[in-house]
């Protein structure tokens, strides 16, 4: 066989897969069933790549780990003893490599990888998912941020509302968007624009918008402002005045 001829790990891989998939190499023969040149090149990969898998590991080269190990999966060949040891240096590379770049797409891949080898009980597995979700959490910070500025904008008293109790629901991401310039903008244009509009009903002292800007301020928290607490009593005074003028009429007729 040429694979055998030129005895490098891909020419042995693409034959020893030929043959399997060709149903020529176990597990649908057993060795002794195996046509000789086959069999030969199985032995051959096997022994390369554990030349190839040791010597990745003392290297701790991971580009060699990574290229052994996908040649093992690719020609389907057993499990080698040094398959164990390699796959365990091969994600600690990765992990190291992705938590020094903290990058999202490194870290992203480099968890995906130690999944896949089923290692998630490391240190430096909890490293790569703790920087992975501060760097998810400062996105969605950054998102919300924008969205706020946005709702600002459009004077948008539901979104920002909805946007700012966000934001508290999460202690980690409040802390944080607090202190933020446009989660305090939007605290203040909320406000702001409660306190008008409970000022706006007062002087209108019409029972709609008396009832509309109470039930917005009510919505919104905002149930403390002196606006908001004036208007309730003005309301309560209204209802009483019209219960006492009901009851005279009716004591009139």
């Amino acid at each position: 066989m040429l694979a055998l001829v030129a005895g490098d790990a891909y020419s042995l891989a693409d034959a020893v897969e030929g043959a399997w998939l060709a149903e020529e190499a176990p597990p649908a023969r057993s060795m002794e069933e195996t046509n000789p040149d086959i069999a030969q090149s199985i032995l051959q990969l096997v022994k390369v790549l554990q030349i190839e898998l040791f010597a990745g590991m003392e290297a701790r080269d991971r580009a060699r780990l990574s290229a052994g190990l996908e040649m093992l999966r690719y020609a389907n060949v057993a499990e080698l003893p040094d398959e164990e040891p390699a796959t365990r240096i091969l994600v600690s590379l990765e992990l190291d490599e992705a938590i020094a770049s903290n990058g999202e797409l490194e870290l992203k891949q480099a968890i995906m990888s130690a999944q896949q080898y089923k290692h998630t009980s490391s240190k430096r597995y909890k490293q790569a998912q703790d920087a992975l979700e501060a760097i998810l959490e400062s996105k969605r910070i950054e998102q919300t941020a924008r969205q706020l500025d946005e709702a600002v904008e459009r004077k948008d008293l539901e979104t920002m509302y909805d946007l700012l109790q966000a934001g508290r629901d999460s202690t980690a991401v409040d802390e944080a968007l607090s202190k933020r310039p446009e989660f305090q903008r939007a605290e203040e244009m909320l406000t702001t624009t409660m306190r008008q509009e409970l000022k706006r009903a007062v002087a209108l002292c019409n029972p709609s918008a008396a009832r509309k800007a109470c039930a917005q301020a009510a919505r919104y928290g905002l149930t403390q402002l002196p606006e908001f607490l004036q208007l309730q009593s003005l309301r309560k005074s209204v209802c009483l005045q019209d219960r006492q003028e009901a009851v005279t009429q009716n004591q009139e007729s």
